[in-house]
């Protein structure tokens, strides 16, 4: 199934559908087609991932794939939704080496940075942090990993969230048939996040997040998604000389 997607704006769903998906469900979470996951075997790419491969978590182990979701959304106006156009990290925008190569990710894709959950999208910094495909196209391909719990994956040795699964959400996904014939009833139990998970809802929670920048000259009173844009974007900063040569 491939969705013509006009997108429906953001709220932080658990799923890979969007407006146009079967099911309702919230935005779209998943990594691009070609991301590269780490796995007992080296780096994969995501869409040759399948049930019972071993991908690694943050903390060193490796835990079996249940599933692998994918969501299709094919353009049909000038430039792709805000809501579904990939988010591009460019190398090393985290850390040195970190991501090792550029990563795609959809908007609502959560990091796991400084001890929480943020989606990319309030990740943005207009420098190595941007909305952006990969090339001109007229179809994203978007995938993501299902395992027994929520935990966290690397992707091009990020870290960034596995698929926070309710039940009923699978029929967000393209190949949701698929899930029914590989798990049937087998529904995850109620799925708790590997982290406390922030976003920013909307321009007023943007503007609170503003002004308590402001203040934060005289107290820390930052949110955790602001103390991680100041410090990407004073290392963004850095890196202008040698991204510009």
């Amino acid at each position: 199934m491939t969705r013509s997607y006009r997108g429906n704006g953001g709220t932080p769903g658990d799923g890979g559908g969007g407006g146009g998906g079967g099911g309702g469900g919230g935005a779209t979470q998943c990594f691009l087609r070609a991301t590269r996951i780490m796995t007992d075997r080296g780096e994969v790419a995501v869409e040759a991932l399948k049930a019972g491969d071993l991908v690694q978590t943050l903390d060193g182990g490796f835990a079996p794939i249940r599933w692998v979701g994918r969501s299709v959304y094919q353009k049909t106006a000038r430039d792709w939704p805000a809501d579904v156009k990939p988010i591009r990290i460019a190398r090393s925008a985290i850390s040195e080496g970190v991501p090792h190569r550029d990563l795609y990710l959809s908007p609502w894709h959560f990091l796991y940075l400084d001890g929480h959950l943020m989606p990319a999208k309030d990740l943005v910094n207009d420098m190595t942090i941007t909305a952006a495909t990969p090339a001109n196209t007229d179809t994203i391909e978007y995938f993501h990993v299902l395992l027994d719990s929520h935990d966290v994956l690397l992707a091009e040795g990020v870290a960034a969230e596995s698929l926070l699964l309710k039940a009923g959400e699978h029929e967000n996904f393209s190949n949701f048939a698929e899930y029914e014939r590989r798990l049937g009833g087998d529904v995850p139990a109620e799925m708790t996040p590997y982290a406390p998970r922030v976003w920013y809802s909307g321009g007023r929670s943007h503007l609170t997040a503003m002004m308590r920048l402001g203040a934060s000259h005289f107290v820390d009173v930052r949110d955790p998604i602001q103390r991680v844009n100041q410090r990407l974007i004073a290392r963004a900063e850095a890196l202008a000389p040698a991204l510009a040569a």
